[in-house]
């Protein structure tokens, strides 16, 4: 697991100390080109993604074990660690909101968060299992394919996606959620069938 160090509690200054992880985040993986991640590889991440979560839903009551994919970090030799795990009261203590990190900002950190709970206007910081679920789909589904959420979405904008996820579709329109060709990326076809 992630080596948790300490805290800073005083406002406005809000921060935690860990271990480094020279690889950094999944997402800073998935981004670099020069980084080769073949099925092997993807697997791997996904092994080390999945053990963490058994591991923590064993010493942990709660949610939120993966939120986006900057909460997943890479160490030297590429073990995949989860960060931010049980964490939610401090981040309910930081300033959030468009004006604080600006629109761009503000909708890309929810890129991850689950239809029902961005449509809960009093979610609390701790989230749901449906939602933990919802986000790590979300997450295998940008190592499947390297490639953001709704990415061949690419004319929408975060806001623009996390409304289309956050609306109720009519009967007759389909439920807005990240394409998945079963021929592209290097991923067995059950997993794309299991996404």
């Amino acid at each position: 697991l992630f080596r948790f160090t300490g805290a800073c509690m005083n406002a406005p200054n809000y921060c935690i100390v860990t271990e480094s992880c020279s690889k950094g985040s999944l997402e800073d993986i998935l981004d670099n080109e020069k980084i080769e991640l073949d099925s092997t590889m993807k697997y791997s991440l996904l092994h080390d993604l999945v053990k963490k979560d058994q591991r923590l839903r064993n010493l942990i009551i709660g949610y939120v074990l993966h939120s986006q994919l900057g909460d997943c970090v890479a160490d030297s030799r590429f073990v995949l660690k989860v960060t931010d795990f049980g964490l939610s009261t401090l981040h309910a203590m930081e300033e959030r909101g468009i004006k604080a990190e600006g629109e761009f900002v503000y909708y890309k950190r929810q890129l991850w968060t689950s239809p029902e709970l961005l449509r809960d206007t009093n979610r609390t910081p701790a989230g749901t299992q449906k939602g933990d679920i919802y986000s790590f789909v979300v997450i295998l589904h940008e190592m499947m394919y390297r490639n953001c959420a709704f990415w061949c979405e690419d004319e929408l904008g975060p806001a623009e996606i996390v409304e289309n996820v956050r609306r109720k579709p009519l009967e007759s329109e389909d439920i807005f959620r990240p394409y998945c060709p079963a021929n592209e990326g290097l991923m067995d076809p059950q997993i794309v069938e299991m996404v």
